[in-house]
């Protein structure tokens, strides 16, 4: 306990008259005391720091000696590591759904997993434990990025391909002048092609021109490029991959320029014009060209299942001519058509596949409705006859695209649609002079008329009007709640204010009855869509 001053102390502080001779004696006597004992203090708090710094130390390497990581499985360590690892190159054809930024999806030409100052050298050089364990994980060494026009990575992809060991392999190749080309490279490549499990080409097709046919028994998706071709170029039909017999996945992407090419060129030809492949057994498909082609049960991929056409406006290709005069028959399950550019022809490539083919076995259904140059929005049109048993319909609206008659067009769609269970509604649906469109779906879709078996109603992708939609919302989960139907409402964070999440007593009485209402983000989930 600290110990009281004199009460002189307080006596002499107020006022100004000095000590006598006695009293100073015993004050000095007390200060000294008291400049004793604090020297004192300052010793032992110093020595009390001290110790505490000692057991910080020990505390901090106990943790380490009996961190869960060290008694972590080398397999779940491993899977760990492939994480750390994963990179992920400019894909062929954007996956539109998906609102990242291309940065995201591209790798610096100079990086990559042959940039030994990325996973998994780095993860080798931590300590001797994770050395073997990413030594011993031919996984890690499975992904390989390899830029054919730097010959100083020769040793580095020996290097890496040893370490893969037996693995499947995914190649992402990048070459932009085939005079730079390293052959070593190549060779290198084309070495191990019996184990590739996906390709991506992004470099000119013709660069396997001269290549023989591979034997690609384990090959399963197949991503290219097409850059314009000279006119003098050779056009034979590359065979390379014409023995691929599990390829089950191809994108393919036409460029209409190329960086460094000289002129005069030629617009890239057709993908089965340009490359062999065994189309017949593909059952996954991407493009932004002659999506009828593909969808051709005669001339393209019979075996489809999933089609994800992303036209750009500029590609006079985009949809070629009816193939027969009757609608053909397609066997697809999940039909994705996303424009690049909101504005196209009033030959609308929606309505043009809708006219073509009818999709009897067809549930999933992702639409962009863009709009003409006329600025009506374009939907397909269903008929009792011709429209598919949908389980799931993803509309997304670009500016100016949800206005009144896209609105009784996707009720039309809705009304033929009996067995619809999930409808997603993303992109700008409160265009300022139609914020009503909105409001008045929704006071259709409180009818017991339209998709009576909708179970999820995701909107967290669109914009909405404030005010006026929370009525229309909330009538429309409230009559299908009553009749048991719908299940989970699908919010943005901030649409929880428009929607008076928060503030309307039936909302809170919905969530009670055992109503979900989830909130998320504006971007669709990642394992929801197509993976390019």
């Amino acid at each position: 306990m600290i110990s009281s001053i004199p009460p002189l102390v307080g006596t002499l502080l107020r006022h100004n008259e000095p000590p006598t001779d006695a009293e100073d004696a015993l004050l000095q006597k007390v200060l000294s005391a008291k400049r004793a004992r604090l020297v004192s203090l300052d010793i032992q708090l110093a020595a009390l720091h001290r110790e505490r710094d000692e057991l910080f130390d020990n505390v901090s390497q106990l943790q380490a000696a009996v961190h869960p990581l060290r008694r972590m499985p080398i397999d779940v360590l491993g899977e760990i590591f492939d994480l750390c690892g994963t990179f992920h190159p400019e894909p062929p054809v954007y996956n539109l759904w998906r609102d990242y930024d291309r940065e995201r999806f591209t790798v610096p030409r100079s990086f990559g997993p042959l940039d030994k100052t990325t996973a998994p050298w780095v993860l080798a050089e931590v300590s001797s434990h994770w050395r073997q364990v990413v030594m011993g994980y031919p996984l890690l060494w499975s992904r390989v990025f390899v830029n054919l026009e730097r010959p100083d990575h020769v040793e580095k992809l020996a290097t890496y391909l040893e370490r893969a060991g037996q693995h499947l392999i995914d190649v992402h190749v990048f070459a932009k002048d085939l005079n730079r080309v390293s052959t070593t490279l190549l060779n290198a490549l084309i070495g191990t092609s019996p184990r590739w499990s996906l390709i991506n080409l992004d470099c000119p097709i013709s660069l396997f021109r001269h290549v023989p046919t591979l034997a690609l028994p384990e090959l399963t998706t197949f991503n290219v490029k097409l850059f314009p071709v000279l006119i003098t170029e050779d056009t034979t039909i590359i065979t390379t991959f014409s023995q691929a017999h599990n390829l089950r996945r191809v994108s393919v992407a036409h460029l209409l320029s190329h960086v460094g090419q000289p002129h005069p060129v030629r617009l890239p030809s057709q993908l089965m014009n340009t490359v062999a492949l065994p189309l017949a057994q593909i059952t996954e498909f991407t493009t932004d060209r002659d999506g009828a082609l593909y969808l051709s049960p005669r001339e393209g991929c019979p075996a489809l299942r999933s089609f994800h056409f992303h036209p750009s406006h500029h590609n006079e290709n985009a949809c070629l001519s009816r193939p027969s005069a009757e609608p053909l028959s397609c066997s697809l399950e999940t039909l994705d058509i996303f424009l690049k550019d909101p504005v196209v022809s009033p030959n609308s490539y929606i309505s043009y596949i809708f006219e073509s083919f009818r999709f009897p076995q067809l549930t999933d259904l992702r639409l962009s409705p863009p709009i003409d140059y006329e600025r009506l929005s374009v939907m397909p049109t269903f008929t009792e006859h011709t429209a598919p048993e949908l389980v799931t319909l993803h509309v997304h609206f670009v500016h100016g695209s949800f206005d009144d008659l896209t609105q009784i067009s996707l009720c039309d769609i809705l009304r033929f649609t009996p067995k619809l269970q999930t409808l997603v509604i993303s992109g700008h649906t409160m265009y300022p002079t139609k914020q009503w469109t909105m409001v008045e779906l929704f006071r259709r879709l409180s009818s017991s008329c339209l998709v009576p078996e909708l179970r999820v109603l995701d909107i967290a992708g669109a914009s909405l009007p404030q005010r006026p939609l929370n009525d229309a919302l909330l009538d429309m989960v409230r009559c299908r709640w009553g009749r048991q139907a719908i299940k989970s409402v699908v919010l943005a964070p901030e649409q929880r204010w428009a929607v008076g999440f928060d503030e309307y007593a039936p909302w809170a009485e919905l969530v009670e009855d055992g109503l979900q209402v989830r909130f998320r983000d504006r971007l669709p989930e990642c394992r929801d869509l197509p993976c390019l």
